[in-house]
């Protein structure tokens, strides 16, 4: 019986109520004895992309029917300083729930995130009530240490029902120092599966700390690290990618199935030929996530969510072949960005080329995230 989605111990013991649960019913894992099944299950991280969480009791569980189980709410993993704890600057935006049954006693918890190799500068913060960490939650940091990319603290007592997550006092570099509900950043001069001169990329790695790195296997369609001076924009390397089917693409995109009221996209490049080709794509509810800079007549689009109606915005590119620009496309469907009453913006340099008021939230639907080139979808702008 129950719910689908509940998890329950071979005599029948309800260990996950996924209705109760239902806001961290996210890649949900366990630990725990069974005698019933022969299960003895010490340790355990979530096969899911997107597992963050290590549960280790490192020994045998006292009783039959002891178990931690525990999930997420599907939030960014990036940290921001809202509802950050007291004596701490930043807050991871991922938060988790625990259930517990029987007496399983301690265990160590372990977060695979990128970090500053310092443990002091971290903690694991326990509120046995609720997701509010700026008061009445605990920050745990016995036995801290890091190996890695793993954060771990030993001795960690879960009650049923607790939430937790982590606290930090270090921000992973951003750019512009803003690092809040950041997607993707990608940098021609970090992370590029080559650092050679003329040599293709296969690999480009996001620098977020999202994991929304990029890749391309085939070689014709792989673009090109180019450092030197007829290439490079300020002294600083460029992926140069041919306008014609050189494209990288993360499977999983970078939208995933949430709704989204805003974005802020940012984009250095220069437009050697003017083609019918994307800067960058993905699909969404209701249509597409895409930009055109330019397309083949001239005019820049920004799709957030739509290439119709009051999500798409578009202008004259006005920009030279070879030169290189700062494009700025901003939405959003509650407030002003940059521009007094405009809430979808295109900006070359910092100077306005389209703007408009109207704009519309979009939902991802789980589709690959394209860079470059003409992808799966070519077609009109």
């Amino acid at each position: 019986g129950g719910t689908a989605g509940d998890y329950t111990s071979s005599n029948g013991t309800l260990l996950w109520d996924a209705d109760l649960n239902a806001s961290y019913h996210n890649n949900v894992t366990g630990i725990g004895r069974d005698d019933d099944s022969q299960l003895s299950q010490q340790k355990s991280l979530t096969t899911n992309d997107g597992g963050m969480i290590i549960m280790d009791k490192g020994s045998p569980f006292p009783n039959n029917n002891d178990f931690i189980l525990w999930g997420n709410d599907d939030a960014t993993t990036t940290v921001s300083t809202s509802g950050a704890h007291p004596s701490y600057q930043y807050i991871l935006d991922r938060k988790w729930k625990a259930t517990v049954k029987g007496t399983p006693g301690n265990v160590s918890v372990s977060f695979i995130y990128p970090n500053n190799g310092n443990p002091a500068d971290y903690a694991l913060l326990l509120d046995p009530t609720n997701n509010d960490f700026t008061s009445g939650a605990t920050a745990h940091t016995t036995g801290a240490s890091i190996n890695g990319n793993t954060i771990t603290f030993t001795g960690v007592a879960l009650t049923d029902g607790m939430f937790f997550t982590l606290a930090t006092n270090y921000t992973r570099p951003s750019p512009g120092g803003i690092s809040d509900d950041l997607a993707i950043w990608l940098k021609a001069d970090a992370g590029t599966s080559t650092s050679i001169d003329g040599n293709q990329i296969s690999t480009w790695n996001d620098q977020s700390g999202n994991g929304n790195s990029l890749s391309q296997a085939t070689a014709n369609k792989q673009p090109t690290y180019q450092s030197n001076d007829s290439e490079d924009i300020n002294n600083n390397p460029v992926i140069k990618f041919d306008g014609t089917d050189d494209v990288m693409s993360d499977p999983t995109g970078i939208l995933g199935n949430n709704t989204y009221n805003d974005a802020n996209i940012y984009i250095v490049s220069t437009v050697n030929s003017i083609n019918n080709s994307f800067a960058f794509f993905e699909q969404c509810s209701p249509s597409r996530f895409s930009a055109h800079i330019p397309w083949g007549n001239q005019n820049i689009y920004f799709d957030a969510g739509n290439s119709n109606g009051n999500s798409r915005l578009s202008g004259n590119w006005g920009g030279k072949a070879s030169t290189p620009y700062l494009w700025s496309m901003l939405y959003s469907t509650t407030s002003s960005q940059t521009i007094p009453s405009n809430r979808q913006i295109i900006t070359k340099n910092g100077l306005s080329i389209a703007a408009d008021n109207t704009a519309s939230t979009y939902t991802g639907t789980n589709q690959p995230f394209y860079l470059g080139g003409v992808n799966a979808t070519p077609g009109n702008p």
